[in-house]
């Protein structure tokens, strides 16, 4: 199943995108904070088959963890995803998602799931993961700490936690 779902998800990211990074998103102030995130962080944990998975931490650290150790996913800060090296990684302006290095770009639905034209990643109000991909609903695992506000950056964190499982 595990594979399955990488799978699904591993057909939305491929190929080559645009690079803008987070000092080129129009909402960002001169303080560096953005008015409306598409990204908000708080803390919250992805959880399959009754274990924890990874999780995120309030300053929106991302880890996947194994056994008890945690190994680091990446960062969101100013709608970016941040490596280790603070090298943005995906970006989303205005509900638009470009993958660094991708050719497919994504974007959120009205009800804040991720869209592109193979795949749908979503985060029900319960925190229910629900991936659809070739027609095929299959729903697995649940992000814990997902509030309404929060809902885009549980799909986010849920992608990028199935990237690194993938590499």
């Amino acid at each position: 199943m595990r594979r399955a779902l990488l799978f699904v998800f591993a057909m939305a990211c491929g190929g080559d995108a645009a690079t803008a990074g987070p000092a080129d998103h129009p909402q960002v102030t001169k303080t560096g904070d953005i008015a409306d995130p598409c990204w908000p962080v708080a803390p919250m944990r992805i959880v399959v088959d009754e274990k924890p998975y990874a999780e995120m931490a309030g300053d929106g650290s991302m880890y996947r963890l194994s056994r008890d150790e945690r190994h680091f996913l990446g960062r969101v800060a100013n709608d970016a995803v941040l490596d280790a090296h603070d090298t943005p990684s995906m970006t989303c302006i205005h509900k638009e998602i470009d993958i660094v290095g991708g050719s497919f770009k994504g974007k959120y639905d009205e009800r804040d799931a991720y869209v592109d034209e193979r795949t749908k990643i979503e985060v029900g109000g319960d925190g229910t993961i629900t991936f659809t991909g070739d027609g095929r609903a299959q729903t697995r695992g649940r992000v814990e700490g997902v509030t309404p506000r929060t809902r885009r950056t549980a799909v986010l964190f849920v992608m990028t936690a199935l990237l690194s499982a993938s590499q």
